[in-house]
């Protein structure tokens, strides 16, 4: 029977040509080959100057990276109890699918779209070759990014794109999704080192940054999102320190920041003549967003437009059929569709949304049914409740930067899912998932008899 999570890290001597003794950039070309492709070629399809098909070059990376994660648990004879999870989701989810018709592509297809990046994460946890200033030297190029994105998107203005979901930088057409998630993350990033070691320099920056870049992306959850971290963060502040007057100072600063965007999302942005942004503060204003429902018959064809809760209700009861659909859902890929595979979910195929997917929490609860929500709560409760168990033990760690970033990001795992189709942001949650296997592998590393114990238990 495999092992799990038996890793002896105290003995050097178990080295052979899988586990080479190389830099993380050396070691993990592949992620960051993956990485740098799908966060730079999109500007360049969006522009014609690629051909749409560059999109597979990073999955077939990843693929690649899959491979490895295998040939490593099996020289080792290691296998994490996250292996045994995906095993059993993956077992269910596929039943599910095949019990209501659907094919082994768009299965296939469907579970792809749901472990690609967390096996990125697993294949990170099990590697042992990473470098100990992984999160200083992650947070200074996250910055860089971030500088050079916001620098795109001005000339692209200046160029004549009008402000809106193309206007995303490298991202491309429709990529203001994508880099607002960058630009969460590098904001946590941020503030987890402001709450590690008190230093607050690059927030200031990383919020300059995203106030331009969100204004310019008409990206309106902007000032959300710093009101939201901000009350985490400094609620985490005052649990370490006890400053309560300095807090007012940093408080007074990320207010401030929700002021000055409003002001140039109104002065810059064309419909805010129409609709101010303040206006989109209003509780039935943004109800009446979110609950819409128009559909439009042109030469076209139908065109079905809809908010996020409309759609998260009409798929809630699409799931109400029969009492196995509403527990587990209709399967892996039953939301899920590829146009160069050409496969659709059956999901896909009986609705009446258009065949769209406004959000991950509709392609969840579609394919996982209850239990899809059960696994959100439980994942998100789980992974906070670890990261910052692990920052009280290690608060010396150069890891606890990133386990602060990353608790701030994964409180709000429920939003992320509602907002939108997170799980298909492929820089962001590679990025998400790499880190958080990191983390996980340097608490493991300083503590092994603790992580043992508890996966052996869980068994």
């Amino acid at each position: 029977m495999s092992k799990v999570i038996e890793f002896d890290l105290s003995q050097p001597k178990q080295v052979n040509l899988l586990r080479p003794k190389v830099d993380i950039f050396d070691f993990n070309l592949l992620l960051v080959i993956a990485f740098a492709a799908d966060l730079i070629t999109p500007i360049f399809i969006y522009l014609n100057i690629l051909p749409a098909s560059v999109r597979w070059f990073s999955q077939g990376l990843l693929l690649s990276v899959i491979a490895l994660l295998y040939l490593r648990m099996m020289a080792f004879d290691q296998v994490p109890f996250a292996v045994w999870a995906i095993a059993g989701i993956s077992a269910l989810g596929v039943a599910a699918a095949f019990f209501h018709g659907q094919g082994l592509l768009e299965t296939a297809w469907g579970w792809w779209k749901l472990f690609e990046f967390p096996l990125m994460g697993l294949y990170v946890y099990v590697s042992p070759t990473w470098s100990r200033d992984f999160s200083d030297r992650l947070i200074r190029i996250m910055v860089w990014i971030l500088g050079i994105e916001v620098a795109i998107q001005i000339v692209q203005a200046i160029a004549g794109e009008p402000i809106g979901d193309h206007l995303a930088g490298t991202f491309g057409s429709f990529g203001v999704g994508p880099l607002l998630l960058l630009i969460a993350f590098t904001l946590c990033l941020a503030m987890g080192r402001w709450l590690a070691s008190d230093r607050w320099k690059l927030i200031t920056f990383v919020l300059a940054s995203g106030i331009i870049s969100s204004v310019l992306g008409s990206m309106r959850i902007f000032p959300l999102l710093v009101i939201v971290f901000g009350v985490i963060a400094i609620t985490l502040y005052a649990l370490r320190t006890g400053r309560i007057f300095k807090l007012t100072l940093y408080a007074g600063a990320l207010m401030a920041a929700v002021v000055i965007f409003g002001l140039l999302y109104n002065q810059l942005v064309p419909s805010a003549k129409r609709i101010p942004f303040e206006a989109y503060l209003q509780p039935e204003r943004l109800s009446e967003i979110f609950s819409r429902y128009n559909r439009l018959d042109g030469e076209a064809g139908v065109r079905v437009d809809v908010g996020r809760n409309y759609a998260l209700a009409y798929v809630w009861q699409s799931i109400q059929r029969d009492p196995i659909t509403f527990a587990i859902g209709l399967g892996l890929g039953a939301r899920g569709e590829s146009v160069t595979l050409g496969t659709a979910g059956v999901g896909f195929l009986e609705d009446t949304l258009g065949q769209q997917s406004r959000t991950s929490l509709l392609v969840i609860i579609q394919e996982m049914g209850m239990f899809g929500i059960l696994l959100i709560l439980g994942f998100t409760l789980w992974i906070c409740t670890i990261l910052y168990r692990d920052i009280q033990r290690f608060p010396h760690s150069k890891a606890t930067e990133l386990r602060y970033a990353l608790l701030l990001f994964s409180v709000l795992w429920p939003l992320w899912l509602w907002y939108k189709t997170v799980l298909t942001f492929r820089v962001p949650m590679l990025l998400y998932w790499v880190c958080l296997g990191y983390v996980l592998r340097e608490a493991l590393k300083r503590n092994p008899e603790m992580y043992l114990s508890e996966a052996d238990a869980s068994l």
